[in-house]
């Protein structure tokens, strides 16, 4: 299960820090409220901040010999919790594979001083809204 863990946070370090080469290791895990989760914090160069890295193993995932599709989650900090109800009710009720869920965080809940969703999901300086404009011009 390390290997895929560690290939999980390799690559969710890559897409925040838009380059192999700046990615960084992952913090070592910590326990979340949800059984089979954990949470990690991981460095963007791109981004200049940590971003905290939720993720959910599906029944079976530490001895599976299969492959599990990889669910990933934007506004992880609010929607973490959300996903993975509603993938257990899709499982129990459509009998859908769970996924390995991994739930990218936007420094805190909604409302939160350090919540940067203003910056990640707005355009450069298109909202006058303080805080916003963190996507490339191009």
């Amino acid at each position: 299960m390390s290997q895929i863990l560690k290939s999980v946070a390799c690559l969710v370090a890559c897409l925040l820090s838009g380059s192999i080469g700046f990615a960084q290791e992952a913090s070592a895990p910590r326990p979340v409220t949800s059984p089979q989760a954990e949470a990690r914090t991981l460095h963007s160069s791109a981004m200049g901040t940590d971003v905290n890295v939720y993720i959910h193993f599906p029944d079976g995932f530490d001895t599976a010999r299969t492959k599990f599709p990889v669910l990933f989650v934007l506004d992880g900090e609010n929607d973490f919790g959300p996903a993975q109800e509603y993938l257990g009710l899709l499982g129990a009720e459509c009998g859908i594979k769970q996924p390995l869920l991994v739930a990218i965080g936007e420094g805190g809940l909604i409302g939160t001083p350090n919540n940067q969703r203003g910056r990640d999901f707005t355009p450069p300086t298109a909202v006058p809204i303080a805080g916003s404009g963190g996507a490339p011009d191009s």
